[in-house]
C-alpha cells in the first residue's frame, strides 16, 4: 500500500482534517478543539495528512502544537503531539509510523526544543517500539470517593436494603479527617479571569531539575476560558472552577476543578509556589466543593514524580490505573533532556 504523509492546510483543510476526527474520535467536540488550537497564544502549530499517493482523500492525520515549557529552569517552547487519527482500513503499522516519523520535524528543524507524545494505551506505544524509544515517565490516575451510591450499586444492585448500607459508608466518606487549615493561608473560589500575578507566579515558581509546561496568564485563559474572560469558565464541554491561594493578599497557588457531566470532579491543575506546603490546603478545599456539589468521585491525573503525588495520598486519593505514557524526543545534537529529569506531569501537560 503506498501511502504519502504531507503537512496540511490548516485553511483550506480544516473541513476534511475535522470530518477525520469525526470518524475516529466522535466521542470529542473536535470542531471546537481545532477552532480552539487556531488561537493558541503559542501558534496554531503543524499537521500532517497522509493520503494513498495518486488519492488526495485524507485517511489519517496527526497535529503538534507548541506550548511555552520550563526545563530544568530554562524557558523553552516544547511541541506536543494531539489528534492522531487513522481511518479503520489503514490502521497498521505503516501509515502511523510514517505520521510518527512527521512529529518528528519540528524538533529536527529547531522549530521546538523537543515535541511529547501521550499515548494512552499499548497500541498507541507500538511506533514507538518499533523506534527504540521508551516513554519518560507515565500519567496514573488518582481518585477520591466522595460519595458511595454508584459504586454500591453497581456491586449489589438496587434494592431497598442497599439504602442503610449507603447511607453508612456515605457518612464515614463524609467524615473522614481534614487537615487543619494552615494559618495565614487564605483560599477562596473565584471566576475572575488570570490576571497578570498568575504570570509572575509562574516565573517566580522555578523548577531545577524538572519538566514542566509554562502556567502564564494568557495560556491559562486560553486553555479554561477559551481564550475569553466570560464569567462561567467553559472549555471544550467542561466547567472549570477555579481556587486561588493567597498570603497576605499575594498569590501564592491555585487549582482548577473541571466539573464532568458524569458528576464526577477532576483537578484540572494544581499548581503554586511550594506545592509541598500548601498544595495538601488547596486538596482539601477542591474536596470541600465536590462535597457541596454531590460529586460521587474526584480524580486527578499525575506522574509519580509528581510533587502532587504525595499531597494526593496524604489526602486518601488512590492510584488507579495508568492513563497515559509520556515519550519525549529532542533533534539528534539535543542536550535539554538530559537522564535524570524529574517529569512531574499532571493533567495539565498531557489533557
Amino acid at each position: 500500500m503506498n501511502i504519502c504523509v504531507r503537512l496540511a492546510h490548516l485553511d483550506s483543510e480544516q473541513e476534511e482534517l475535522i470530518a477525520l476526527l469525526d470518524r475516529n474520535l466522535p466521542e470529542r467536540p473536535n470542531r471546537e478543539i481545532h477552532r480552539k488550537r487556531l488561537a493558541n497564544p503559542c501558534g496554531p502549530g503543524w499537521s500532517w495528512v497522509a493520503h494513498r499517493r495518486g488519492n488526495e482523500n485524507i485517511i489519517a492525520a496527526v497535529s503538534v502544537f507548541p506550548r511555552n515549557f520550563q526545563v530544568d529552569g530554562k524557558a523553552v517552547v516544547g511541541g506536543q503531539v494531539v489528534d492522531f487519527a487513522v481511518d479503520v482500513p489503514y490502521r497498521s503499522l505503516g501509515p502511523a509510523l510514517l505520521l510518527q516519523k512527521a512529529t518528528f520535524e519540528p524538533a529536527d528543524s529547531g522549530a521546538v526544543a523537543f515535541c511529547y507524545d501521550c499515548p494512552p494505551h499499548e497500541r498507541g506505544m507500538s511506533t514507538f517500539v518499533r523506534l527504540g524509544m521508551q516513554p519518560n515517565c507515565d500519567i496514573i490516575r488518582y481518585a477520591l470517593l466522595l460519595r458511595s451510591d454508584d459504586y454500591i450499586h453497581r456491586r449489589m444492585g438496587r434494592s431497598l436494603w442497599i439504602k442503610p448500607l449507603i447511607a453508612t459508608a456515605n457518612l464515614a466518606l463524609w467524615t473522614r479527617r481534614a487537615r487543619a487549615p494552615m494559618h495565614g493561608l487564605e483560599i477562596a473560589e473565584t471566576g475572575k479571569a488570570f490576571g497578570e500575578e498568575y504570570s509572575r507566579l509562574d516565573l517566580s515558581a522555578s523548577s531545577p531539575g524538572a519538566v514542566r509546561a509554562s502556567r502564564s496568564a494568557e495560556e491559562l485563559n486560553w486553555r479554561y476560558r477559551g481564550g475569553t474572560c466570560s464569567a462561567e469558565m467553559q472549555n471544550a464541554r467542561k466547567k472549570y472552577r477555579l481556587l486561588e491561594a493567597r498570603r497576605g493578599g499575594e498569590l501564592v497557588g491555585f487549582a482548577v476543578l473541571s466539573v464532568e457531566a458524569d458528576g464526577t470532579g477532576c483537578i484540572a491543575d494544581l499548581f503554586g509556589l511550594n506545592l509541598a506546603l500548601i498544595g495538601g490546603a488547596l486538596i482539601e478545599s477542591l474536596i470541600d466543593v465536590c462535597r457541596r456539589e454531590k460529586l460521587t468521585r474526584l480524580d486527578c491525573l499525575c506522574s509519580p514524580e509528581s510533587c502532587s503525588r504525595l499531597r494526593l495520598e496524604q489526602a486518601g486519593f488512590r492510584a488507579r490505573e495508568r492513563v497515559y505514557q509520556v515519550v519525549a524526543f529532542e533533534n539528534a545534537c539535543g542536550r535539554l533532556l538530559r537522564a535524570g529529569l524529574q517529569w512531574g506531569f499532571t493533567g495539565y501537560e498531557v489533557v
